[in-house]
C-alpha cells in the first residue's frame, strides 16, 4: 500500500492547468506562476489524501487481523473440545468394556 497518491495528483493537475493555459495561450509568466501554485496546492491536497488513505488501509489490515485472530481462537477452542469429547468416549467405551467383561466373568462364575 505504499503508492505515491500525491504526486499522481499533483500531475494530473498540472496536466490539465497546462492544456488550459495552451488553449488560452497564457504568456509564460502567468502561465509559469499558474503552474507552480497549482501543483504546491495539490501536493498538499494529495498528502492528506495519501494519510487518510493510509490510515483507513491500516485500519482495515489491523480489523482483518484481528477477525483472523479471533476465528484461529475459535478454532482452537473446538478442536480441544473435540479432543475432550474423543477422549470422554473412549473413557465411556473401555468402561463399557470393562463392565461386559465383568459380566462375562460373572456368568462364567455362575455357571
Amino acid at each position: 500500500m505504499d503508492r505515491n497518491y500525491r504526486n499522481i495528483i499533483m500531475l494530473i493537475a498540472g496536466i490539465i492547468v497546462s492544456i488550459i493555459g495552451f488553449i488560452n495561450k497564457y504568456d509564460i509568466k502567468t502561465f509559469t506562476f499558474t503552474l507552480i501554485i497549482v501543483l504546491v496546492i495539490f501536493y498538499i491536497l494529495g498528502s492528506i489524501i495519501q494519510n487518510m488513505i493510509h490510515k483507513i488501509y491500516v485500519e482495515v489490515k489491523n480489523k482483518t487481523r484481528e477477525k483472523q485472530l479471533i476465528e484461529m481462537k475459535e478454532m482452537l477452542a473446538q478442536k480441544e473440545k473435540e479432543k475432550e469429547e474423543a477422549d470422554n468416549q473412549e473413557e465411556l467405551d473401555e468402561q463399557e468394556e470393562q463392565e461386559i467383561e465383568q459380566q462375562e466373568e460373572d456368568t462364567n462364575e455362575s455357571e
